[in-house]
């Protein structure tokens, strides 16, 4: 688990990895596949190197590299990619 805090110690982001167990929304983890996540929630979409589910910014998946560089569409990642990260965070803004 990583923890970020802002310069009044507040925390402004939980990241987690596959050892993490927990879920979100009772069906989405770290861990996942790209097929899998398709599967479970309504739109996905790109932002900053993450993966916003159903544009929830408060949740996403961290984007793997090369992907986070080069795909600018969900479309082109591949349906086997796996999502090992997960962070929870206001990416609202």
């Amino acid at each position: 688990m990583t923890i970020v805090v802002d310069s009044s110690d507040l925390i402004v982001s939980i990241g987690c990895n596959q050892s993490y167990t927990g879920r979100y929304k009772e069906c989405l983890f770290a861990g996942q596949s790209m097929r899998d996540i398709i599967g479970l929630t309504s739109r996905q979409r790109i932002f900053n190197g993450s993966l916003i589910i159903d544009d929830d910014f408060e949740f996403s998946f961290v984007i793997p590299q090369p992907y986070d560089e080069i795909a600018d569409a969900v479309e082109h990642m591949p349906l086997d990619l796996i999502f090992n990260e997960i962070c929870v965070a206001d990416f609202s803004s």
